[in-house]
């Protein structure tokens, strides 16, 4: 039995879907969940979740900051990317913090 999601960020990867990364629980597993979103083959109501995607149990969530950071880097390092702080996110993937 699966708990509720607590959404923390909405990416936007092209006009039909996005990227949600989201912590919830699964079978008493805490996980954190990268997951693309689509719009329903009617196209109407809200995107609904697709295979496309990983959960991870939150322990690995620091390794897979690491990896995400050195993907960063490798990106700026190579031209690929602009250089931009860090710590500082996106405008498109800040959410309202969970309450």
């Amino acid at each position: 039995m699966s708990d509720p999601r607590t959404l923390i960020a909405i990416v936007p990867k092209n006009s039909i879907e996005d990227v949600r990364i989201s912590l919830n629980r699964f079978n008493g597993h805490d996980l954190v969940d990268v997951r693309t979103f689509t719009e329903p083959r009617t196209g109407r109501g809200e995107r609904i979740p697709t295979k496309a995607g990983v959960s991870l149990r939150i322990e690995a969530l620091p390794a897979l900051i690491t990896a995400l950071v050195r993907a960063q880097l490798t990106a700026v390092h190579a031209g690929i990317l602009p250089a931009e702080p860090i710590d500082d996110l996106p405008s498109e993937a800040k959410t309202e913090r969970p309450g």
